[in-house]
């Protein structure tokens, strides 16, 4: 085996990571040397191991798309088509299951190299078809559905098919479902079928992702995907439906989902998918996400908010009786009172509120026979004027006495000799 140097002169020249992911696996390398030279690059940390995060990078991707259609392009299918949605989190997670031989949650370079000896040469791959079948589940429910086979289809191929292409490959993929609609065909795609549509395609490029017949024969039975509240039997036909039931996925409604059922129920009754929500399964989430989104929902677990203190009772009147301090009115409603501060006595509190004078019809210069002007104020600007129902009882009680007065001195017809008197 040759020294484990960090870059060859190919590499160094290759500046897209895609390219070098792609030139490192050469037909003319050795695979121990090609898997070598990957580990050195993959352990950051330098212990050995291969962790999940280790994993997530970006060579790791493009190794596992060349090993899903090698012949399509390096790792996109082609430079004519560019997907957007692949599934490799799920694939990662494949991966990591199938070569993980002593479940420990990571890669030694034994089991390492045995999973890239499989993802280089892809006919010698097992799990080839569950590789592609796990990049293109983007939901997780172990079915395909006619949006995903679309993009699977089109990655195959190098480029978007047309809609009668489409059409043909995703009538031949999908059988007629007796359960549901006899002589229809369904909306979902399992996994055997996705091998049984591999191995009986005319397509060159995609017969070659067909695996062996011992693949085929060790992929898993497929259910009906039903939903989560459907159980029994189908309406009178005496057939038992069963229903996938698939692994807790976090992914899935961990935070505020507005309108969900999760809403109303408490933090350990929540249900995730067909099952009820674990307490420590979300905790041990909480605390391998400890970011800015979840670090919330951790510290307030640990830390719960202390009780509210009760709501302080506001009084409703405003009152001096009996030495209680003075409270606030009830303005929204009649009956509070208060003391009128020009005579003193307890009036009923009645200060609805109005608009102001300046958008109200100006009062009439009959309504105001004494000196309108310096007793109410300018009479076209009535923005001036206090129309509050205090002030107008009080401008009426000094009406009504300068009235009194001027009736006592002898009427209008009289003179006055005075320049304070009011005429």
């Amino acid at each position: 085996m040759e020294p484990l140097d960090d870059w060859t002169h190919v590499e160094k020249g290759l500046v897209n990571s895609k390219k070098r992911a792609w030139s490192l696996a050469k037909p003319s390398e050795g695979t121990d040397a090609w898997v070598a030279r990957l580990w050195s690059r993959m352990d950051r940390d330098r212990n050995g191991y291969l962790t999940r995060k280790e994993l997530d990078c970006e060579e790791f991707h493009n190794i596992i798309r060349a090993a899903v259609a090698p012949q399509s392009g390096l790792s996109t299918g082609g430079a004519a088509y560019s997907r957007t949605q692949v599934n490799v989190d799920g694939a990662i997670e494949m991966c990591l299951r199938k070569a993980d031989v002593n479940k420990d949650a990571k890669l030694s370079f034994k089991e390492f190299r045995s999973l890239m000896r499989c993802l280089r040469e892809p006919r010698m791959a097992r799990y080839s078809a569950n590789l592609a079948f796990a990049l293109f589940d983007l939901d997780e429910n172990h079915f395909v559905s006619r949006n995903e086979f679309r993009e699977l289809y089109a990655f195959l191929l190098g480029h978007l098919p047309t809609l009668e292409d489409f059409e043909k490959e995703w009538d031949r993929l999908v059988q007629p479902n007796p359960l549901t609609s006899p002589g229809a065909a369904g909306e979902f795609a399992d996994q055997r079928s996705y091998i049984r549509w591999l191995q009986s395609s005319e397509n060159p490029v995609i017969r070659q992702q067909a695996p062996e017949c011992q693949a085929h024969s060790a992929a898993p039975k497929a259910t009906i995907p039903t939903s989560p509240t459907s159980s029994g039997s189908l309406g009178g036909l005496g057939i038992e439906l069963t229903q996938t039931r698939p692994r807790w996925n976090q992914r899935f409604n961990c935070g505020v989902n507005p309108g969900h059922v999760n809403d109303s129920r408490p933090a350990g009754l929540r249900e995730y998918f067909s099952r009820q929500q674990s307490m420590p399964e979300l905790k041990r989430f909480w605390e391998a996400h400890y970011g800015s989104t979840f670090k919330r929902h951790l510290e307030a677990h640990y830390n719960p908010p202390a009780s509210a203190p009760p709501c302080k009772l506001f009084p409703k009147s405003l009152s001096t009786e009996g030495g209680s301090p003075m409270t606030l009115p009830q303005r929204h409603s009649p009956g509070g009172s208060m003391r009128d501060l020009l005579s003193g006595e307890i009036v009923a509190w009645h200060d609805y509120w109005s608009p102001p004078a300046r958008y109200r019809r100006p009062f009439h210069l009959q309504d105001r026979p004494l000196l309108p002007f310096e007793t109410f104020g300018d009479v076209v600007d009535s923005s001036k004027i206090d129309s509050s129902p205090s002030t107008l009882r009080r401008h009426n009680k000094m009406l009504d006495a300068r009235l009194r007065r001027r009736q006592k001195l002898g009427g209008p017809q009289r003179k006055c000799l005075l320049e304070a008197e009011p005429w």
